[in-house]
């Protein structure tokens, strides 16, 4: 009964890890008290490991107990998820947790957090959970951390002034001076960054704004929110000062100012955003689905293309052989559409053979062109796709295999209701049998029913379910999407898990001696 209760924790959490909460974190509240019910143990690791994979800051800029209780496992050896919005969930339900070590990890993670991510961890915790003493002290030993730094600080009222302002009053941590005379009194010493703002909005001089922006570093939302007209030269000091997150997100907002006409100011955006590669912060995805980072301009599409080919093949692979199984039954339209967005996402991170075949009553093996790796490739080789027909699952891993192709996993987008034969359990029992076995990861779309991945279970198979309810007309569907790369680059579900689980939850010396 308990590997029950430990699988169906789990199960809920993967449910969740592909429903991201889109900064709505409430609407994610019920599933991770729940697993926090369920297996508190797996909670506490799984908890963590989401809230550390998303850290922003560096190791030296915290308070000397939390570097000890840090070090040597932040930055992880292995990022287990890339959604902020879960990484402060992880974050505010560990530090909310009835056990004190969960509570603990939880303090240690919130340092890691970008002042803007902290303040919604706290407020979140504050409106919808329960503020206890860790959750106070984590607040203070934050604020403290961040003063003691006068840069980090600096940009942090830049950044989320108001968030800064909210932290100290509610939860009652009274600032140092210069805090004061910087986020209360509005009267910031000279040669801080809050005084080169204002220095920036009085003068009109276009050479020296552009002098102060390069110098400074003054963050391009901050600096065209001060600035009454822009000239070629504050653009580019603008761009010097982006980060290449920072420069790929620019993009529409370069282009529609027709900035990108500028042949100097084309050739450095190019090579800010060529070193958007190297950035650990910079997802995979979102550099080609986040609207800012959309635009019309040729060459930069390609130099975007080329630093996320870059960073597909430096980052973590997939090396088992594949069989990506898209159900085209009647009513699976959009199916197809997430096939095609799942398929360029995995494409290029493949060492291993990848293989797509459509399912409906019968199996329709696909061919897709260069690779797979755009999405052009992809809206090509589905084009004369039609979804109509019944559901027969077990017939796209009976085709593969009938063609000689035997996949170590297989990814099935689907609703899981098969009304046709063969089904799937059959056909895996028969390759069972035969010495073979899968790893299977089912996209459940907008369906609740596990019919087929239960039987799987029940045969012994492993199986990690996704549900996926996004609206595929709104941005935000890429995100969610990614989360489920580590399984798929993994050793599986099963080994995901006891990779979390293994995971040492951090705690500052001395603090969880027993007296």
């Amino acid at each position: 009964m308990a590997s029950d209760e430990h699988r169906s924790a789990r199960s809920l959490l993967w449910q969740q890890i592909f429903r991201c909460p889109h900064r709505k974190l409430e609407e994610a509240k019920p599933t991770f008290e729940e697993v926090l019910e369920r297996d508190p143990l797996f909670a506490g690791h799984a908890f963590h490991a989401l809230a550390i994979s998303t850290g922003d800051a560096k190791l030296e800029s915290l308070l000397p107990p939390y570097q000890e209780a840090l070090r040597g496992k932040y930055p992880p050896r292995e990022r287990f998820n890339t959604i902020r919005d879960l990484g402060e969930l992880g974050c505010a339900h560990l530090l909310a947790s009835p056990h004190r070590e969960h509570r603990e990890a939880g303090r240690c993670d919130f340092q890691l957090l970008e002042p803007y991510r902290a303040g919604r961890v706290a407020f979140y915790i504050r409106e919808h959970l329960q503020v206890n003493r860790q959750v106070q002290g984590a607040v203070r030993d934050y604020l403290r951390a961040l003063e003691l730094h006068e840069r980090r600080f600096d940009t942090a009222v830049l950044r989320a002034r108001n968030t800064l302002h909210r932290l100290y009053e509610f939860f009652h941590v009274k600032p140092g001076p210069r805090a004061q005379a910087i986020l209360f009194a509005d009267d910031p010493p000279e040669g801080s960054l809050p005084w080169w703002v204002k220095r920036l909005a009085k003068t009109e001089d276009p050479g020296e704004q552009a002098r102060i922006i390069a110098q400074h570093k003054i963050p391009y939302p901050v600096a065209t929110s001060v600035i009454k007209h822009l000239t070629p030269a504050l653009v580019v000091a603008l761009i010097e000062a982006m980060s290449p997150v920072e420069a790929v997100n620019a993009r529409r907002w370069l282009e529609r100012g027709g900035w990108l006409r500028d042949g100097r100011i084309k050739e450095l955006y190019l090579e800010k955003v060529a070193q958007s590669a190297q950035d650990k912060r910079a997802s995979v995805v979102t550099m080609k689905e986040r609207e800012s980072a959309k635009g019309h301009d040729e060459d930069v599409e390609a130099a975007i293309q080329r630093a996320r080919e870059r960073k597909l093949r430096e980052g973590a692979r997939i090396k088992r052989d594949t069989l990506l199984a898209v159900d085209v039954s009647g009513s699976m339209e959009t199916s197809i559409e997430v096939a095609k967005r799942l398929g360029a996402l995995i494409a290029p991170l493949c060492d291993g053979k990848l293989r797509v075949i459509c399912f409906r009553e019968y199996a329709i093996p696909l061919e897709v062109k260069g690779g797979g790796q755009t999405l052009q490739d992809w809206e090509e080789a589905f084009r004369l796709i039609r979804a109509s027909g019944q559901t027969s699952l077990g017939c796209a891993l009976e085709k593969a295999v009938a063609e000689g192709f035997y996949p170590e996993q297989a990814i099935y987008v689907t609703d899981q209701e098969e009304n046709s034969s063969p089904r799937l359990i059959h056909v895996y029992r028969g390759l069972v049998a035969q010495g073979y076995d899968i790893i299977f990861v089912f996209l459940n779309l907008y369906s609740r029913e596990e019919a087929v991945s239960l039987e799987l279970e029940g045969a012994g198979a492993r199986v990690a379910v996704f549900h996926f309810d996004e609206d595929m007309s709104k941005p935000g569907w890429y995100v969610s999407s990614e989360a489920v790369i580590p399984v798929l680059t993994g050793e599986g579900p099963i080994h995901l898990v006891d990779r979390i689980l293994v995971l040492e939850l951090p705690a500052r010396p001395g603090i969880l001696v027993s007296s």
